[in-house]
């Protein structure tokens, strides 16, 4: 998140505030949970001005269903609401 927050901070990118960042079939880990994870982050650059959160959870829904109907997998949902949580997904493979 941190370098896409960097990126649309530059010129030419200033009437981007939300990004949406998400992995199809990558997969990450995280150290205390025993399976693979797909990532769904966002991050808005202005409070004031940060997505719906009703839009998020509704393509956040339609997206992991989605991708469900097409692996035959269950999609568990884990919240990481602070950096440091987020901090330890990694090996995004």
């Amino acid at each position: 998140m941190w370098i896409l927050n960097e990126t649309f901070k530059r010129d030419g990118f200033s009437s981007i505030n939300s990004i949406l960042f998400f992995t199809v079939n990558l997969k990450a880990e995280h150290p205390e949970i025993n399976k693979d994870l797909l990532v769904w982050a966002n991050s808005d650059r202005v409070a004031s001005l940060k997505c719906p959160s009703k839009l998020l959870e509704r393509l956040r829904e339609l997206w992991f269903k989605r991708v469900s109907e097409l692996t035959g997998e269950s999609i568990d949902v884990i919240f990481a609401d602070d950096d440091e949580a987020m901090n330890k997904i990694s090996n995004i493979k």
